[in-house]
């Protein structure tokens, strides 16, 4: 009522998005932000709130462009460099995080946000303890007023590096301080799944209802943590939670790929399709839905043809996504259309360069495509990558190890001298999709 009559009050127009942030409703949150900012076009601070909600979104270069605006028409705003900082990490780019963080600092040493950023920035630069250290040594230097983000942020770096004792400690401070932000029981939750205590993660679910605000993050996080132990009993919670949040916000893509990525650990691949493709309706673009549909339905389900078009869908929308090339790569094999499945692989390893686990499944595909083509020595070769790899980082099923080294077999001298047909004489492994 407050906007209607003045459009101009942005104070208002902030309180307005707050209330549907605290909802933990970002399109609403979005949209009148927009409303917000179609009134007061040279509000820089209306700019840079849009900005970080965009950023929420994972609108990351409309954020940056905003939030560059800001900086352009308010050289010394800290906050537009804080997010520009946050955005050049996201990406990567740790030498422009720093760069920014630097500007930052100079223009304020003690501001919280930036002193943040410097920490993750020495992280990302594997210096944890440095990181560690400047925290600490901001934290004690307040212990009379607690930072709770620092706090978290400090927690966030124990838990890294598995230091549960100290993290908890942490994590305690933080629910002192604040005991009823989200922030804390979603890093809490974190705490307890790292310490195993699954059903304390329960119980602490079962203490919130239904319509808490920020009730969906926390249900999403928590049957996650649940879901990745891979055991039935918490697979089978985790389900309850997804379906929660779903019966809550039907529209909630997050709880539909949950529920998803649950029936398919527990070897309903039909279920799992068919929440894929209400993730789908929901968001006919999306771009894990898109990948692990087209692989359950061209893999689990021998539906190649089928799967295909979506594969192809997801590459059309997302060209640097590794894993649609891998599914797609596999797709086009069991079409025996051979020549584009190489192409397809190949073009995955160049664009999972940074990513082990990515690189040695597309390696292993690959190596069985190069032994059909006539190729048993080049094939041979990507194998051993893949093996190489999955050594060292742990990558592989047992089943998938065991195919690897039949192929590998299969692609020697003394097998290929049989005449054995490899093809058809190595079963062929499904992995979980995405």
């Amino acid at each position: 009522r407050v906007v209607e009559l003045d459009p101009r009050n942005v104070g208002a127009h902030r309180r307005l998005v707050q209330l549907a942030l605290d909802q933990v409703d970002l399109d609403r949150a979005l949209t009148l932000s927009a409303r917000a900012l179609g009134s007061n076009p040279e509000s820089l601070e209306l700019r840079l709130l849009r900005a970080e909600l965009e950023a929420k979104a994972n609108n990351f270069l409309v954020a940056q462009e905003l939030a560059r605006s800001v900086l352009e028409a308010d050289p010394g705003n800290i906050s537009a460099r804080n997010l520009l900082t946050d955005l050049a990490l996201a990406s990567g780019r740790l030498d422009a995080a720093e760069s920014l963080n630097n500007e930052a600092l100079q223009l304020d040493p003690g501001d919280e946000i930036a002193l943040i950023l410097r920490a993750r920035i020495l992280d990302g630069r594997g210096r944890r303890e440095e990181a560690i250290a400047s925290l600490e040594a901001y934290r004690q230097a307040r212990s009379d007023r607690p930072a709770v983000l620092v706090l978290l942020a400090l927690a966030d770096l124990y838990l890294t590096q598995a230091d549960l004792v100290t993290a908890e400690q942490r994590v305690n401070d933080a629910a002192q301080a604040d005991p009823s932000a989200l922030s804390v029981t979603m890093i809490r939750l974190r705490l307890l799944g790292a310490q195993r205590r699954f059903d304390d993660i329960l119980g602490l679910l079962a203490q919130r209802s239904d319509d808490h605000p920020g009730q969906s993050p926390v249900l999403l996080l928590g049957a996650a943590i649940l879901a990745s132990t891979g055991q039935e009993g918490h697979l089978g919670e985790a389900a309850k939670l997804f379906e929660r949040v779903v019966a809550g916000n039907p529209k909630n893509i997050d709880g539909h790929v949950g529920l998803a990525q649950v029936a398919y650990r527990r070897g309903e691949k039909e279920g799992a399709a068919q929440a894929y493709r209400q993730v789908l309706d929901l968001d006919p673009y999306h771009e894990k839905a898109l990948n692990d549909l087209a692989w359950i339905l061209g893999v689990d389900l021998d539906k190649p043809q089928e799967a295909l078009e979506l594969a192809g869908k997801g590459i059309a929308r997302y060209p640097s996504n590794p894993h649609l090339f891998d599914t797609r790569g596999v797709l086009l094999e069991k079409l025996d259309r051979l020549a584009e499945a190489r192409g397809d692989l190949e073009k995955c390893l160049t664009l999972a360069a940074n990513l082990p686990s990515t690189q040695a499944t597309a390696l292993y595909h690959l190596g069985k495509v190069l032994i059909r083509q006539g190729e048993p020595e080049a094939g041979r070769q990507r194998l051993d990558q893949a093996t190489e790899l999955d050594r060292r980082h742990g990558i592989f099923s047992q089943a998938e190890r065991n195919e690897i080294e039949a192929l590998i077999k299969s692609a020697s001298p003394d097998s290929a001298s049989s005449g054995q047909d490899e093809d058809t004489d190595v079963e062929r492994t499904s992995r979980t999709p995405g």
